[in-house]
């Protein structure tokens, strides 16, 4: 387990916008121990995401409404910026292992152990066989 060789923390962060805006809830959940089940609900489960990140950044941030778009209305720049901009705010110093949603081009989709072997080796793991 990663946790036995460091300490690992993990985030649910739904993020909204509008055209240079990004709005966030960023939601810790619990790893000591880690249940499984609960966070795959809680990663994975379109109820998560509209009924409580949705709403809830657009009642606090977009009183007169939100549009439905991507934080900054532009998806290519919300990925690009989320680990550095996450980091700072969660955790400072620390690494961060950004996981977007999922878009249909994505290498984290169509070549999922690709992805997966660099993200090891960008964070400091050991080699993985091949998949």
């Amino acid at each position: 387990m990663l946790a036995n060789l460091r300490p690992v923390e993990l985030w649910c962060v739904i993020a909204i916008g509008q055209r240079n805006s990004r709005s966030s809830l960023c939601v810790r959940l619990d790893t000591l121990p880690l249940d499984l089940a609960r966070s795959a609900h809680v990663f994975t489960h379109p109820s998560i995401f509209r009924a409580l990140g949705y709403r809830s950044l657009e009642h606090e941030f977009y009183p007169r409404g939100w549009n439905g778009d991507w934080a900054f209305g532009d998806h290519g720049l919300h990925i690009r910026t989320a680990a550095e901009s996450y980091r700072r705010l969660l955790k400072p110093g620390s690494d961060v292992l950004f996981i977007p949603p999922v878009h249909v081009s994505g290498v984290y989709l169509t070549e999922p152990a690709k992805w997966l072997r660099a993200m090891v080796a960008q964070h400091g793991g050991v080699q993985l066989e091949a998949a």
